[in-house]
């Protein structure tokens, strides 16, 4: 693996356990964020232990960071538990959601419950808390729709995710994608409400995926590629800036979102505790609101939009459900979009 992080000389029992005592993935936008307060929190833990943490926090974005990332995919090549690192912060509905992990790792116990104070008023609604308490999300990367009024003309404003099968917004929607892969997210939600027949009727309105940083860069403007409809995350929909012409719409039936989550091994929160305190705390999760990340610690008073929902994809459907399966079922017919 690349850019490993070592703060110092690591105690007996770094490495024992495991290749490694941490992996701390998060979205490009907040990767800088993450790693300087990784940074701090690590180094405050070797003055007064004299420990270091033997961690892979990677900071490189876009091409060349995102696609060589350690993911579960690399780790799903070890075979024993004691190969995986002590704790793991990494985001999205793949792998780490799939039958593999689930079933080499999850369904064995080794994972153990982190105590919550607590939950913010939308993530509890949406019922994110995982039954089984292996999986503690403590952020969202919500998704809404940016509208460009002007290519929308006289038609609807959707506000809802029904609204985007509707067939008045044939070949006028843009939709997510990066790295050779169309975006999983909206067409998992998609499938979970309204089933094949729900995709069905949305492929013919989607004209193109593509990263959501270009589709900030191209609604609002005159490009003959432009959509009256682009589904992105909240982000980049707010980094867009075209006020004028464009139009954030939270849906009325909630945001569909990614969790952003972590997992602890059996009998190694006491010894993670400082790194879950820094990611699951107030002081990361002011600067992840801000960023239009919301996060469920109640410490924090998520900028949301008075009324604002959140909508989970629902443990009882991840459950029941062979994730990578469904992901290759919901992604390839849109594959084709990817420009």
């Amino acid at each position: 693996m690349s850019q490993m992080v070592k703060t110092g000389e690591a105690c007996s029992s770094v490495i024992a356990d495991s290749r490694l005592d941490f992996i701390g993935q998060v979205l490009c936008p907040m990767k800088a964020n993450f790693k300087q307060g990784y940074d701090e929190v690590a180094e405050q833990y070797k003055k007064e232990t004299g420990c270091a943490f033997y961690s892979y926090v990677p900071t490189i974005c876009g091409s060349k960071g995102d696609r060589t990332e350690a993911t579960a995919g690399d780790i799903l090549k070890y075979l024993t538990i004691d190969d995986l690192p002590g704790m793991i912060a990494s985001f999205g509905l793949g792998d780490y959601f799939s039958s593999q992990f689930r079933e080499r790792f999850l369904k064995q116990g080794y994972f153990e419950s982190i105590k919550r104070n607590g939950l913010s008023p939308a993530f509890e609604e949406a019922g994110i808390d995982d039954p089984s308490g292996e999986f503690y999300i403590y952020s969202g990367y919500p998704a809404v729709f940016l509208v460009d009024r002007k290519k929308l003309g006289d038609l609807p404003v959707p506000r809802k995710w029904e609204d985007l099968l509707s067939p008045v917004y044939r070949n006028n929607i843009t939709i997510g994608g990066a790295h050779g892969m169309v975006s999983q997210t909206l067409l998992l939600y998609l499938y979970k409400m309204f089933g094949d027949e729900g995709l069905k009727m949305l492929e013919p309105n989607v004209r193109q995926a593509m990263h959501p940083s270009e589709m900030a860069k191209l609604a609002g403007t005159s490009a003959k590629a432009g959509t009256a409809i682009y589904v992105m995350m909240l982000f980049f929909g707010k980094a867009c800036g075209k006020t004028d012409r464009t139009e954030l719409v939270w849906p009325e039936d909630g945001a569909i979102f990614d969790p952003a989550f972590i997992l602890v091994k059996k009998g190694m929160t006491e010894k993670y505790q400082v790194l879950i305190d820094y990611i699951t705390g107030e002081r990361y999760g002011k600067i992840s609101a801000a960023n239009s990340f919301p996060v469920t610690t109640p410490l924090v008073k998520n900028p949301l939009p008075e009324g604002a929902k959140l909508q989970w994809l629902g443990w009882d459907f991840i459950n029941s459900h062979r994730m990578e399966e469904v992901v290759d079922h919901v992604t390839e017919p849109f594959q084709k979009f990817l420009i």
